[in-house]
């Protein structure tokens, strides 16, 4: 019996260490590009170059720590896919 409780508790722990965006998500005009990992780290397309953030998921929010002062923020939509929150018609979806 405890081998059944230390096993389920091990699983649970795992599951949720590993919650998170995990893949590439772009607008259909290349402007946007993402790749998430479940990690908490997110790379992100600026000016050709791959800039890597933490990010974190806050229900429905994305909040992207740009710097100390700066966040970004992306909605998850009901279709799965982002949008930049303030940013209307812009639909990052997954690659």
């Amino acid at each position: 019996m405890k081998k059944i409780v230390i096993v389920s508790l091990l699983a649970m722990w795992l599951t949720a260490c590993g919650s998170g965006l995990d893949g590439t998500y772009a607008d259909e005009n290349g402007i946007y590009h993402y790749v998430f990992e479940p990690n908490g780290k997110v790379k992100i397309r600026e000016q050709g170059q791959l800039r890597e953030y933490d990010y974190q998921l806050d229900g429905d929010l994305v909040l992207i720590e740009l710097s100390e002062e700066n966040q970004e923020i992306l909605v998850q939509n009901d279709d799965g896919s982002l949008s930049p929150k303030g940013i209307t018609n812009v639909n990052l979806l997954k690659q």
